[in-house]
């Protein structure tokens, strides 16, 4: 649903224009991320029209081939290359086996993972916001994700529509939608081939625990995800002025920059690889949290990978090789 936004194409313009101007970001550098898909296509000619209205005036997009499909991931690449030319956009594309290292058999969406952040962080380090076309789906996706991993309820959703550097203005539209308005003003995307497979634990809960609720209770995807936007964004700090900050919203604010701390730190350690799990990098988060505002005086303890132990205490978190 687009609320009081109308029900095509010209809503998604309407609802986008919106949030740049909630959030003041007409007159910054957007990098709008772009694999070719529907979500970020959709976005990207929203954009279009918002740069031929004046609304927005700094527009670049990205695209990363991580080159796990061969001739697919080519195409996708000269699609969104072709599709920028026609717009007249700029267009940056990344191979990210020039950005890290080649992944091991396992640890795929990790090393992916670190990739995107990485030239994600380069961009706002220059000053630029980085603007993805997440939707109510995704979160709503996350949600169950996070909350099967022993996420609490403020920090379930893991996005709102504009933190730390990032913007994400379709967090209220669904997938469908999206997909919809697309076909109706006659753009075309392309269809990532490993989407329809279950070999990530996100298309599984999408195909089979999500498809599975729509059936039962038909918009359970919108509702989960308008619940949870609205409980994090109440539990986040913007980067507007603010004349108060809750409690819970700087508890929140710290979860996340710890949680990054973290897998930064893991991941340096291991060569630029994560080899840990989100809900491991939360656990060691919320240990390291609790050390840090002395609830608890004992040392907590994690043995990952390689016979390495993360120590965490009072005074440090440090890796210690175990003989």
């Amino acid at each position: 649903m687009l609320h009081s936004y109308s029900n095509d194409f010209s809503g998604l313009v309407a609802l986008a224009d919106h949030q740049i101007s909630r959030f003041s970001l007409g007159n910054r550098g957007l990098a709008l991320g772009v694999s070719g898909g529907a979500d970020s296509i959709g976005l990207f000619h929203v954009f279009c029209q918002l740069l031929k209205q004046k609304k927005i005036f700094d527009l670049v997009v990205f695209h990363i081939n991580f080159g796990l499909r061969g001739d697919e991931s080519v195409g996708d690449e000269s699609f969104v290359r072709d599709t920028c030319q026609r717009e007249g956009i700029k267009f940056e594309p990344f191979e990210a086996a020039n950005v890290g290292s080649v992944p091991p058999e396992t640890g795929i969406q990790e090393w992916a993972r670190n990739i995107r952040r990485q030239i994600q962080r380069d961009y706002i380090s220059r000053g630029m916001v980085i603007a993805l076309a997440h939707n109510s789906d995704d979160v709503a996706e996350n949600v169950l994700m996070r909350l099967a991993r022993g996420a609490d309820l403020e920090t379930a959703a893991g996005m709102s529509g504009f933190e730390h550097g990032i913007f994400r203005p379709f967090l209220s539209v669904s997938r469908a939608h999206i997909r919809s308005c697309l076909r109706d003003s006659g753009k075309t995307w392309r269809e990532d081939s490993s989407n329809a497979h279950d070999d990530y634990t996100r298309n599984k809960i999408r195909h089979h625990v999500m498809a599975r609720l729509e059936e039962l209770y038909p918009g359970a995807s919108a509702r989960i995800s308008s619940a949870f936007i609205q409980r994090y964004s109440a539990h986040t700090v913007d980067d507007q002025a603010i004349d108060t900050v809750s409690i819970d919203s700087l508890r929140a604010v710290c979860m996340e920059s710890v949680r990054d701390k973290i897998h930064d730190m893991i991941s340096r350690h291991y060569g630029g690889q994560c080899p840990v799990s989100r809900q491991v990098i939360d656990q060691i988060a919320m240990a390291a949290l609790r050390a840090l505002s002395g609830s608890t005086g004992e040392r907590k303890v994690f043995h990952l990978a390689g016979n390495q132990t993360l120590q965490i205490s009072s005074a440090d978190v440090r890796f210690i090789t175990q003989e």
